[in-house]
């Protein structure tokens, strides 16, 4: 991330992959998640239980996307002030830094009655 700061600040140009494409997709593809187990919801007849604990896991992967992305938009910021002095940049970061909280405590509530650990995702039933 410092470095895709440095290069925006200075104009240069990225090479590969940059934090912003990355956000935009893991955001895209937890929206798609969550449309596509919607759709398939009205279709499940057996496994009622386990169909609702993966449809709990598509939602629990967009609200962490959603609070990655809005954490990298906020360390953005923050790096950028690191170059501009623009106390207005640090000031930008605070509404990420509020919505990120407000994803994360998403996340905590779908995960409260499932999972154990996040780093491994074990389940608790």
């Amino acid at each position: 991330m410092t470095e895709y700061v440095e290069k925006e600040v200075k104009g240069e140009k990225h090479i590969g992959e940059t934090p912003v494409q990355i956000i935009d997709e893991v955001v895209k593809h937890g929206k798609l998640f969550v449309e596509a187990i919607e759709r398939a919801a009205t279709q499940v007849n057996k496994n009622k239980e386990e169909f609702a604990r993966v449809k709990n896991d598509m939602y629990c992967n967009q609200a962490l996307a959603d609070f990655f992305s809005e954490k990298v938009k906020a360390a953005y910021l923050v790096l950028k002030y690191i170059y501009s002095k623009d106390i207005s940049d640090l000031k930008s970061a605070l509404p990420h830094l509020e919505k990120s909280v407000v994803y994360y405590q998403k996340l905590v509530d779908l995960t409260k009655d499932t999972y154990l650990y996040a780093n491994s995702m074990q389940k608790d039933f």
